[in-house]
């Protein structure tokens, strides 16, 4: 995961030319004043680059993520010790939803849901339901015999295929844009440590600022 992340934003930096922002990025603060003042409210040395396909927020020096505890270091280890990641958050855009694409999508995305509910039953594998492997947003049905597997396959190729049609709402809404979030890095976490150790905090704070300026796509 660590080395996939590090590709996408090699990739999205190769794509904007600089750590600088592009021309692109200039135009839309221009034009979008959520994002513009979140943008200035950023932390020292953070970037905002939009592309063809993503917004990515970014701190410029790099960071490490490490797999053990930030007391265990001393200052001559952090001195020797490289940083060669990325701390950033991306998200996917598009135009901005309308009040009327929010309902009809809600309404999309509901009627599958409840089609989803019915399916264990329509499929006859109620009793097959796995407490053991299911997790709260996922349902494990097992089988045993030839047919109830047969019967379970079904029904995981069915439910597959009309949780595709499902459509993610945004997780914010800017002036001009919607925005859902694709990952975030520069986050420490239990047995982590990030080096610089402030890293970590300015991550977190970038994401409270989408917080603070950005429309919650689902409160009107």
């Amino acid at each position: 995961m660590k080395t996939l992340s590090l590709i996408l934003v090699s990739i999205f930096f190769l794509a904007t030319g600089s750590t600088a922002q592009n021309d692109r990025t200039i135009e839309l603060l221009k034009n979008d004043l959520i994002l513009k003042n979140l943008n200035e409210h950023l932390p020292e040395g953070w970037v905002m680059e939009i592309n063809d396909t993503e917004l990515l927020v970014y701190r410029i020096d790099k960071i490490v993520t490490l797999d053990l505890d930030c007391s265990t270091l001393s200052q001559d280890s952090l001195d020797n010790i490289e940083r060669t990641e990325t701390a950033y958050i991306s998200f996917r855009y598009e135009e901005k939803w309308d009040s009327d694409k929010l309902f009809w999508i809600r309404e999309l995305n509901d009627s599958l849901n409840l089609r989803l509910a019915l399916l264990p039953q329509e499929y006859g594998i109620t009793h097959l339901y796995d407490e053991e492997k299911s997790t709260r947003l996922h349902k494990v049905y097992t089988g045993t015999t030839d047919a109830d597997i047969e019967k379970v396959k079904n029904f995981n190729a069915r439910r597959a295929e009309i949780q595709s049609y499902i459509t993610p709402f945004p997780n914010f809404n800017t002036t001009t844009l919607s925005l859902r979030l694709i990952h975030q890095t520069g986050l420490q976490f239990p047995g982590q440590c990030v080096i610089p150790y402030n890293a970590y905090k300015e991550s977190m704070h970038v994401y409270v600022l989408f917080l603070e300026y950005c429309e919650n796509p689902l409160i009107k």
